[in-house]
């Protein structure tokens, strides 16, 4: 579940007739933007449309893939270059490289993934939907971004091949805020359990 939430950063995908204007479109804004905070939300839905788990918390990021997620007892935070996951009931730190994890940030999804595979894009309420289908094997069947009619991100979308969808909703965005460095960095205090994969 929490995976799902890099693969937000884990962070956008459809068919116009004009081509891919859609996402070149979000290109242009999203190259725009330094830093934003949010408020999410994270559902996953099974093949038979029950929800499967829901999770609510604070987003924060920064380019280049630094992110900060905040949410009841769990803290992920990565500078780019580490990934750090705390749970503070088990009172534990899980570190990883990020070059170790299996996901795609918004910057993948966003410019490396469309030269990868199949993009379509489609007018919805109050905005667009881009979807990107890959061509290579990835670990999922497609990801989609809906954006409102200012190109804001709203819904960032995950098809996994077991049928299950995960959906990563935004809220209450903040663009170009200056979110400083030190959000993005992780010192474990006293007492608490490491465990450091890198």
């Amino acid at each position: 579940m929490i995976n799902f939430l890099m693969i937000l950063l884990s962070s956008l995908f459809f068919v116009s007739p004009a081509g891919n204007d859609v996402l070149t479109r979000l290109q242009a804004e999203y190259n725009s933007i330094t830093d934003f905070t949010a408020v999410f939300s994270q559902s996953a839905e099974s093949a038979e449309g029950k929800t499967i788990s829901l999770l609510k918390g604070d987003f924060h990021y920064k380019r280049e893939n630094k992110f900060r997620i905040e949410t009841s007892g769990q803290l992920i935070i990565s500078n780019g270059e580490t990934v750090w996951n705390y749970n503070e009931k088990l009172n534990r730190v899980i570190i990883n490289s990020m070059d170790e994890m299996n996901f795609p940030l918004i910057d993948d999804i966003l410019f490396e993934l469309p030269e990868k595979g199949r993009v379509e894009e489609k007018k919805i309420n109050n905005g667009w939907q881009v979807k990107i289908i890959p061509d290579d094997n990835s670990s999922f069947r497609s990801v989609s971004v809906n954006v409102d009619k200012n190109f804001q991100i709203t819904v960032i979308g995950l098809e996994g091949f077991d049928d299950t969808i995960y959906r990563f909703s935004l809220s209450e965005q903040k663009y170009n805020t200056g979110l400083k460095d030190d959000l993005f960095n992780f010192s474990p205090a006293e007492g608490i359990e490491i465990i450091d994969f890198r």
